[in-house]
């Protein structure tokens, strides 16, 4: 196992996933995703910070928005940014 692809809106997978890779998060490529109604720049900046501590690392991977919602896209573009230069995260889309 190498990449795992999880989201904030799948109930525990967070917790249990930051469990399971809780020794081996260097061997894993860990996707994780922001719902749209959390897509704002301040809500996507909350959600990841969530994310991080129900998976219990520092970074995540790979950080998309899970689909397309009514927030305008450079929010949340802008929040990915902002994210990535924190070193938060290491890709987004």
């Amino acid at each position: 196992m190498t990449d795992i692809d999880t989201a904030e809106m799948y109930g525990y997978a967070e917790d249990v996933v930051g469990e399971a890779i809780a020794r081996r998060r260097v061997e894993v490529f860990l996707v994780s995703k922001v719902v749209p109604s959390n897509a704002s720049r301040a809500g996507t900046v909350a959600a990841r910070e969530q994310s991080l501590t129900r998976l219990r690392t520092d970074r995540i991977d790979c950080y998309p928005l899970h689909w397309r919602g009514p927030r305008p896209l450079e929010e949340t573009f802008a929040a990915f940014k902002h994210l990535r230069e924190q070193g938060k995260i290491l890709s987004w889309g």
